[in-house]
């Protein structure tokens, strides 16, 4: 149960954090293809 909670804490922490990077890469790079992936 711990484990499970653990796992989906830090799967939320990924997907913020591959968020926040696609936003900073799309400040750098406006023609980014995954830039209008929504």
């Amino acid at each position: 149960m711990i484990t499970e909670v653990k796992s989906a804490i830090r799967l939320t922490v990924d997907l913020q954090n591959a968020n926040r990077l696609r936003q900073k890469a799309c400040g750098f790079s406006k023609v980014a293809i995954f830039c209008y992936q929504t």
